[in-house]
């Protein structure tokens, strides 16, 4: 099973670079392409309510965990570092405390390995955008 799983992130890992460029913009003709839908929240903090509903779309695929890998990680590192945290809104809160503060200040990346939808996190204050599948995108802004 845990072989399975590798290849799983593996496989998630090189979907996520046809959908995000190495400068950490989406590339939206692509995300088009596949059919998935873009919104966004307009902030970089993930709690209360937007912890409840990130975490629960993260969860879709049924996975206890959700995995973070920087952008710049992702794009320049052969076997990119991801992190796991459980599937559920502690896990979307505590990544984003002290312990993870260097990751967290980054342009950061949220997926499952099933790789239903992602979360790109801005380096910056700035909107937190929910990429993926319509029930991903619509679970994960609370609708």
């Amino acid at each position: 099973m845990a072989k399975n799983r590798n290849h799983e992130l593996n496989d998630a890992l090189m979907k996520l670079k046809q959908y995000v460029a190495p400068e950490g913009h989406l590339i939206v003709s692509a995300i088009e392409a596949r059919g998935w839908l873009v919104d966004t929240i307009d902030d970089k903090a993930i709690f209360d309510d937007d912890a409840k509903f990130i975490s629960n779309a993260l969860a879709l695929d049924h996975s206890s965990h959700f995995f973070v890998v920087s952008v710049f990680d992702l794009f320049h590192e052969e076997l990119p570092r991801t992190f796991p945290f459980t599937s559920n809104a502690e896990g979307v809160e505590k990544f984003q405390d002290e312990q993870w503060l260097k990751l967290n200040l980054s342009d950061c990346i949220m997926f499952s390995p099933t790789l239903k939808g992602f979360i790109l996190r801005p380096g910056v204050v700035a909107d937190t955008y929910i990429v993926g599948e319509k029930e991903f995108v619509l679970t994960a802004i609370g609708q």
